[in-house]
């Protein structure tokens, strides 16, 4: 979707693709309980939108074996103007395809990217085999940055503005 407001893609199998669901430039975006697998390029991306944008209950498996920097991510939410709401996702086997081929790029689980304000609960993100990744291609399960925090000095404290994230109750393995 693009430019688009309300977005809802829900209850969605998705198989053998480049990027699932793609979202830039939307206003309030919900993106829930679909089932994702064997896409190349990478799962769910948001990018460049407003309000609340709510991935729940999607599960994610053998993505990104052929994206590159950020787009070799299972789930990605970036530049994004409101809440980031991740929750209960199952990702699995990020950055490799399901006939083991392995992207030798770095790649993401969830990324929560510019972010004003991020909410990351209950997901699981694993590996179906822990060995299938190098430790040395520095993998992230999570990866977040916030938008900005400005600090204002009032006498010996500083009154801070800015990004704020709750990050709860998530299993990271491999």
């Amino acid at each position: 979707a693009s430019q688009s407001e309300d977005i809802q893609v829900q209850n969605n199998h998705i198989v053998d693709g480049g990027a699932a669901v793609l979202c830039e430039r939307c206003v309030r975006v919900n993106i829930a309980n679909n089932q994702i697998s064997n896409c190349r390029n990478g799962g769910i991306f948001v990018a460049l939108c407003l309000a609340r944008a709510a991935i729940i209950g999607n599960r994610l498996n053998y993505v990104g074996a052929e994206g590159k920097n950020v787009l070799a991510s299972s789930i990605a939410c970036i530049f994004q103007l409101g809440e980031c709401h991740v929750e209960s996702n199952e990702v699995l086997n990020t950055g490799v395809s399901k006939d083991e081929k392995v992207n030798p790029a770095r790649t993401v689980g969830i990324g929560a990217l510019f972010v004003l304000e991020a909410r990351i609960e209950s997901n699981l993100v694993s590996y179906s085999d822990l060995l299938t990744r190098e430790r040395t291609l520095e993998d992230r399960a999570l990866l977040m940055q916030g938008l900005i925090e400005i600090a204002f000095p009032l006498g010996a404290t500083a009154l801070r503005i800015g990004y704020s994230a709750q990050v709860s109750n998530n299993k990271f393995l491999g």
